[in-house]
Formats: structure tokens, C-alpha cells, sequence
């Protein structure tokens, strides 16, 4: 009779099957021969269909060398006969034309099953039947699914479940080791994160004092101090921040030695100490009362300046109001304009832009631009008009009639405005035909300008008999 060797879970690796051989004559112990893999007939829920494949078969003849002990191990989890091996089947395993004693025999094996139906495995998968913990909980639970304890029920060892998942664990109150990566951020509560970041600021930072930890860090920031209380530049060395500022900035109180000029409510009402740096920039301000000397040249004042007294060494742009008593030095630059009568001009005017007026005296220096009017008469002018002279002049020495002439020859007519046309005759048009490019071309002369390649002017040629050109009509009237 075939032996039933037990019920089986899916997958599993390790079926194991035996059978022993004997003498015919003798009865002793003889080995197989021909025994192979190929020999295990494999038939499920008892139809006559073989298992197509040998692989995930092993035998062992003469096993652990001991002569007449044969093993069958039978893998379930090889599956290269595909769905041949399932949950809910029985299955039939015989030995086919093995050679014992020189005898060919074959034989039933023994059966098997995976998952029997209505078996305690597959009920206990199903979850019908539950798992009595008093029973076992000396013994290790091995399950490939998910096992349910009843609430009452406790484990004496930490290795009684070996597989399988716990959905629920209640009261837990000692877990001696989680596997790496077991707890991820997305398995914490939202109040369980919030609980530890609340322990981390409420921990008492004095045990958290190790050098290069935060703790350490956090709590030298707290008992540095107030850092507006600290002296600068005081032990600050020089090239730091600290040393910068307290020796760079001055300080600020309104009127103070070496301090600063700045407005609002409480801006310095006067300044008691020298000021021996340079001011460069605009002053937009007033200055009231009076500037003891001013060294150095002074760029340009624009507004209105009361009086000064003393010397003005650069510019005044703007309008002074007046100017009382005599102005000892000279005045360099430019002066806009004078309003009223200047008593008298001591020394040379070096030259006057704009209009003036009138002028009563001479005038020894040069006058640059136009003069509206002089009374009475000049007695002579020394040099050169680089302006114009509006009205008669009696005469001209020789020498200026000279340069006059000179410069009228030696012009050269590609300056200046061309005014000539067919309408205008001037005699930049008449010296051009003596001195320029012109040619006669179908009863017409052309007459061109300096560049030998433009028109300046056209006439008609008249031709008659024996004579090649007897006129030249010039266009126009």
C-alpha cells in the first residue's frame, strides 16, 4: 500500500520520498541500478496525465552510502511544467522499470497533497480555523500568510512567528529590535512627528554639550550677549567687520569733534571745530554769517552770493547781488552779465563774451562778439575783429586791406556756400571756368565744380559758318 506523505503548502521545497530494495534470493540489502529522475511517475488527482518535466526532481540511490536506502525529493515551487503543481490537488507518485536484483520492477511511490481541500492547511489559510497560541506558544509558528491570536493569548519567545504579517498588535510593551527601514516617514502619524519635534526643543540642552554638536553651538549663541552692547573697535583686530565699523564711522552727536553734518531735528546748530577735510560736492544749504577765507579754488557757486570780500579765485555762476568797493584781483573766467555801472576797470579784460551795452573809454583788449553800440569816437584798433563790425569804417591800414585781398585769391571755392545758379551769377561760378573742368558736348558747355565731376553751370553754343564757336549763352537770364 502507497504511504500518504502528508499535506503540503504551495511552493514548497523540500517533499521528501523513500523506498528500500532487496535481494530476491537472500533478502539482503541491494542497490539499484538505471535509477534516474526520468523514473518518477508524477499523476494528479488520479487521472492518467504524467508531469511533463523531470526538473525539480532528485533521487539518491545506496543513500548516505548505505546499499538498499533510496530518496525521491520532489520540488513544488519548480513550476516548468506550468500549473502543474496547485493548491487543492492530490497527487500520485509511482517508480517505473528500475532494475533491483537484476529484476525490472515498478511500483507506487506514495501521495501527496497541496493545500488539501477542507485540510487543516488550507483552512487555516482561509482563516476558518484559528490558531491556538496555548498550544503552541513553546513551538515556532511558521506561516506563509497572515495568523490571527486571540486576544487573551501570549508568546513566550520572540522567535515563535518566523513569517507571515501581524496586521494588529495591541498593548505592545516591549519590542527588542525593528529591522532596518521597518518604521518609514509615511508609517508615523502626523501627532507621532509632532510628539518627537516637541521633544526636541523641550530637551534640556545642557546634556547636549559635546564639542561640534548643535547643542553646544545653540547654547554659545545664547550666552554671547547682547552684540549692540559691545565696544567697537575695542579687541577687534584689524581687516574685521568690528574694527571697520568702529574706526571708519565717526560719531554722530550733532556738533561733536570729528562727527557728522546731518538734518532733521537734530542737526547741528553750528559746527565749533575745524573742518579740515575737503568738501566735494554740492552744499545745498545756506551758509549764514561770514566765511573767515576760503583756501583754495573754489569750483563754481551757484545762487545768489551776498557780498564777498576778499579774492574769488575760480568761477561765480548765477547773478551776484553786488559788489561793494573794489575788486582788487582779477576775475578769471567768465562773467554772465553786470548789471548797473562798473565804476572803473583797473588793468587789462583779458575778453568779453556777450553783449555789452556801452562803453565809455577805451577798451585795450579784445572784444568778442557783437557791441550794440559805441559812443564817441575809436581811436584805434590794435589787432584782430574776430567779430562783426556793424556800421562804416573809415579806414584800414594797408596791411589789413593786404590780408583781405590775399585771403579773397587764395579761397578755395569749395567752401563756404555755393549760392550760384541758373538764376544767381557770382564769380565763384565765373573763376571756375578758368580754373576748373568743363567740356562742350551737343551744343551745350558745361562748366563743372571742383570735384571736375558735379555742374556748377550750363551755357548754349552757337556755332556759325567758319567759325567753331562764334558764342557761349550762359542758361539763365
Amino acid at each position: 500500500m502507497a504511504e500518504y506523505y502528508g499535506d503540503f503548502p504551495t511552493s514548497f521545497a523540500n517533499v521528501c520520498m523513500v523506498f528500500d530494495s532487496f535481494a530476491a534470493a537472500t533478502g539482503a540489502p541491494a542497490a539499484t541500478s538505471n535509477f534516474a529522475a526520468g523514473d518518477i511517475l508524477i499523476y494528479k488527482n488520479g487521472g492518467t496525465t504524467q508531469r511533463s518535466s523531470a526538473n525539480g526532481i532528485t533521487v539518491s540511490t545506496t543513500f548516505d552510502s548505505q546499499t538498499g536506502l533510496q530518496m525521491v525529493i520532489i520540488d513544488l515551487s519548480d513550476n516548468t511544467d506550468a500549473g502543474f503543481y496547485a493548491a487543492g490537488n492530490e497527487y500520485q507518485v509511482g517508480v517505473a522499470d528500475v532494475t533491483i536484483d537484476g529484476q525490472t520492477v515498478r511500483f507506487w511511490l506514495g501521495t501527496f497533497s497541496i493545500q488539501r481541500a477542507g485540510g487543516v492547511l488550507a483552512l487555516i489559510k482561509a482563516g476558518t480555523i484559528k490558531v491556538d497560541v496555548d498550544t503552541i506558544k513553546t513551538n515556532p509558528v511558521v506561516n506563509a500568510g497572515t495568523v490571527t491570536f486571540p486576544t487573551t493569548a501570549t508568546l513566550a519567545s520572540t522567535t515563535n512567528i518566523t513569517a507571515g504579517t501581524v496586521t494588529t498588535a495591541t498593548n505592545v510593551t516591549n519590542v527588542n529590535g525593528i529591522a532596518a527601514n521597518v518604521i518609514t516617514a509615511t508609517a508615523l502619524a502626523t501627532s507621532a512627528v509632532d510628539e518627537i519635534v516637541d521633544q526636541v526643543w523641550d530637551e534640556a540642552i545642557a546634556g547636549h554639550l559635546s564639542a561640534g554638536s548643535t547643542g553646544l553651538a545653540l547654547n554659545s549663541a545664547g550666552a554671547a550677549g547682547d552684540p549692540w552692547s559691545t565696544a567697537i573697535p575695542g579687541a577687534y583686530g584689524a581687516g574685521t567687520a568690528g574694527h571697520i565699523v568702529g574706526t571708519a564711522l565717526p560719531d554722530i552727536a550733532p556738533g561733536s569733534a570729528n562727527g557728522l553734518l546731518r538734518g532733521g531735528t537734530n542737526a547741528a546748530t553750528s559746527i565749533t571745530t575745524a573742518l579740515t577735510a575737503n568738501i566735494i560736492g554740492n552744499v545745498t544749504g545756506n551758509l549764514s554769517g561770514s566765511v573767515g577765507s576760503v583756501t583754495g579754488a573754489v569750483g563754481s557757486v551757484t545762487g545768489a552770493v551776498g557780498s564777498v570780500t576778499g579774492n574769488v579765485g575760480g568761477n561765480v555762476v548765477g547773478s551776484v547781488a553786488s559788489v561793494t568797493g573794489n575788486v582788487g584781483g582779477n576775475v578769471t573766467g567768465s562773467v554772465g552779465s553786470v548789471v548797473g555801472a562798473v565804476g572803473s576797470v583797473t588793468g587789462a579784460v583779458g575778453s568779453v563774451t556777450g553783449a555789452v551795452g556801452s562803453v565809455t573809454g577805451n577798451v585795450g583788449g579784445n572784444v568778442v562778439g557783437t557791441v550794440a553800440s559805441v559812443v564817441g569816437a575809436v581811436g584805434s584798433v590794435t589787432g584782430n575783429v574776430g567779430g562783426n563790425v556793424v556800421g562804416t569804417v573809415a579806414s584800414m591800414a594797408s596791411a589789413g586791406e593786404n590780408s583781405m585781398a590775399d585771403a579773397f585769391l587764395n579761397r578755395n571755392m569749395a567752401t563756404g556756400t555755393d549760392s550760384g545758379s541758373t538764376t544767381v551769377r557770382t564769380p565763384r561760378q565765373a573763376l571756375r571756368f578758368l580754373r576748373n573742368f568743363w567740356q562742350i558736348a551737343g551744343g551745350t558747355l558745361t562748366v563743372y565744380k571742383e570735384d571736375d565731376a558735379t555742374s556748377s553751370w550750363t551755357g548754349a553754343v552757337v556755332q556759325t559758318a567758319g567759325n567753331p564757336v562764334s558764342e557761349i549763352n550762359p542758361a539763365g537770364p
